[in-house]
């Protein structure tokens, strides 16, 4: 599979967040887009840096098998107005590998997945991994690195 290592600085997120494992995500990733699409939270979302959406992986109490927070929402310039609902997550800069997914969604997308979790040639740092919405069929995944 194709990467590529990039660094990113430090950004803030706002949106829903939920503490799962990937033994629930199947079921609770689904429903929590159903949720932030159907519920408009976009639009909710304040101080909006950009239009792409993004879901993160923070939080990770161990490597990938164990739980993790999972956030989807939008890359914001401040934090100081976060709604009731909603949870502000700050995302330390790092080296990440880069893994741009096209067609097929969502199942080349979960096929992606399952190809980090398996690479032994991946140094994580289970820090923060994120995947940003470029197109309607178009995700980059980051995946923070030691």
């Amino acid at each position: 599979m194709e990467q590529e290592i990039v660094s990113k600085g430090n950004f803030k997120v706002i949106g829903i967040s939920r503490k799962i494992s990937n033994d629930n995500a199947q079921k609770e990733i689904p429903e929590m887009w159903k949720t932030f699409i159907l519920n408009s939270y976009m639009e909710k979302i304040p101080n909006l840096k950009s239009n792409s959406i993004m879901a993160l992986y923070t939080d990770y109490e161990g490597d990938h098998t164990k739980p993790f927070n999972y956030t989807i929402g939008c890359e914001v310039t401040s934090i100081d107005d976060v709604p009731a609902d909603m949870k502000a997550v700050k995302v330390p800069g790092n080296k990440y590998a880069l893994f741009k997914v096209k067609g097929g969604l969502p199942d080349s997308l979960i096929e992606t997945w399952k190809t980090i979790w398996t690479s032994d040639d991946l140094e994580r740092k289970f820090e923060a991994d994120f995947e940003v919405i470029i197109g309607g069929d178009e995700v980059h995944i980051y995946i923070s690195l030691k």
